[in-house]
């Protein structure tokens, strides 16, 4: 009789554990940020100067969620990848100092008008990551929820958004 009272505390301790432990983790995730980005214009001219490449590019950000989000990171700018033999690469990945914040209220969108580019020489900063070359690119921009439109104390949690695919020529 002993054992079966010990089964049976020892049985319903595990299960009053994996109820807690399914609570804190069920309260703790946040669901996918509802977030697109598009580009104006499918196409966008890709340019060469005697020390570095780049693109202007406008990217529309549009909040669908209910949350407040910001754009974080090196001045909310973007990695910019290419797309080789189905798999993405970051080509342009910006250089800066200090982060920075651009928020974006729930329901709402934002127009950004963005010049991407890197060095071509080495020993220069931001140099490009990889070669960059025409063909399909998308822009990579790190957003995070956000309670207030004034920067953080501290960098928010954030996770990569994509934009829609544009060809860089």
């Amino acid at each position: 009789m002993k054992r079966v009272y010990g089964t049976a505390v020892r049985t319903s301790l595990i299960g009053f554990l994996l109820v807690i432990v399914s609570v804190a983790c069920a309260s703790s995730s946040q669901p996918p940020l509802l977030v697109d980005i598009t580009t104006v214009g499918d196409t966008v001219a890709l340019q060469h100067s005697l020390d570095d490449t780049f693109f202007h590019i406008t990217a529309v950000v549009h909040n669908r969620d209910s949350r407040p989000i910001a754009l974080v990171g090196c001045f909310g700018s973007p990695d910019a990848e290419r797309e080789t033999n189905g798999k993405w690469t970051i080509v342009f990945s910006p250089g800066c100092i200090a982060d920075y914040f651009r928020p974006i209220a729930a329901g709402d969108s934002a127009v950004f008008p963005l010049t991407i580019w890197g060095y071509t020489g080495k020993g220069h900063y931001p140099e490009l990551v990889s070669p960059a070359v025409p063909g399909n690119y998308r822009l990579v921009f790190s957003v995070a929820i956000t309670q207030s439109p004034v920067p953080p104390t501290s960098a928010p949690a954030s996770q990569k958004v994509r934009s829609a695919v544009f060809v860089l020529q």
